[in-house]
């Protein structure tokens, strides 16, 4: 996948797509729920938990969207999922989410369902509490009213759109979509969480090379 002519791939996306899926899960597992609400829910999953340890739950990269930092991958697979001619073998998430395209008058939307139950060997008590939370505080709003959060004054993704002057982009452009990432890197504010970042980090860059 590719944004203005750059290739995506979070860098430990297939380490981590068992975990992706799972959280994906978990935020349907009741009922469907549109994408763009499951790709925030995403994002506060892994802002929440970097402000408490330093160290995200699902790796994704984020990008500073229109709409507020989107995880790119699970955007663009969801879309291709829930076109029913699809066919490819790279496509990770299918055997955990059903997706298909809600049409609504001038405009469509995709909406995921869970495809299985939720495993929760993926995750420790720690990252279980971290979705707990945020189902609890963020699962009941709109899409819209998510959005507005993670547009605020300030936060990460509001300083990404500053300093990259991405109002212009977007025009210019004629595009939803930016490839500028939106780092939790300025959310690590003490020395513990910095060396459990780097641990994090190494361990997983070091069971990529298997």
């Amino acid at each position: 996948m590719n944004i203005d002519g750059r290739e995506f791939r979070s860098e430990f996306y297939e380490l981590m797509k068992d975990k992706i899926g799972n959280c994906l899960i978990y935020f349907c597992k009741e009922a469907d729920v549109p994408l763009s609400t499951a790709l925030k829910l995403l994002y506060f999953t892994d802002e929440t938990s970097v402000k408490k340890s330093g160290v995200p739950i699902t790796w994704l990269e984020y990008n500073a969207c229109k709409r507020g930092p989107v995880a790119c991958d699970v955007y663009f697979e969801a879309n291709r999922l829930a076109k029913t001619n699809v066919k490819d073998v790279n496509l990770t998430l299918n055997d955990y989410i059903n997706c298909f395209t809600i049409e609504e008058e001038d405009t469509s939307h995709v909406r995921i369902s869970a495809k299985k139950p939720f495993d929760d060997s993926e995750f420790s008590d720690y990252e279980i509490k971290i979705l707990e939370e945020v189902k609890k505080k963020y699962g009941h709003m709109s899409s819209n009213k998510l959005s507005s959060l993670s547009h605020r004054k300030g936060g990460l993704w509001d300083k990404v759109c500053e300093a990259n002057n991405l109002d212009q982009y977007f025009k210019i452009k004629n595009t939803q979509y930016s490839p500028y990432p939106v780092e939790f890197i300025p959310l690590i504010d003490n020395r513990a969480k910095e060396l459990a970042y780097s641990s994090a980090y190494e361990n997983l860059s070091y069971q990529k090379t298997f």
